[in-house]
């Protein structure tokens, strides 16, 4: 997490032991001040499929963050991880 676009972050949990679309992925949790909205709470997660990273961050409020989790948690879980093709090689 750059401390530029999360100021004041501070790790609240950390793990390797999380599936993002059906592949290993890490997860970080933490709190972070924004400066508009004061004290967010933030969790990233991410995974390396075919030599690309993907990663989703989810952010809000204390308590919209907790009341949306679950759904964030269940997109996570069902999120399907595709093969990119390129429209411009030549192959």
């Amino acid at each position: 997490m750059s401390k530029e676009y999360y100021p004041n972050f501070k790790l609240s949990s950390s793990t390797t032991e999380k599936t993002m679309g059906g592949n290993p992925a890490y997860s970080l949790e933490g709190t972070y001040t924004d400066v508009i909205y004061g004290q967010q709470k933030v969790m990233k997660i991410g995974t390396i499929k075919n030599c690309i990273v993907s990663y989703i961050i989810y952010f809000g409020s204390s308590s919209v963050f907790e009341k949306y989790l679950p759904t964030a948690e269940d997109i996570i879980l069902t999120l399907e991880i595709g093969v990119v093709v390129n429209p411009f090689s030549q192959s």
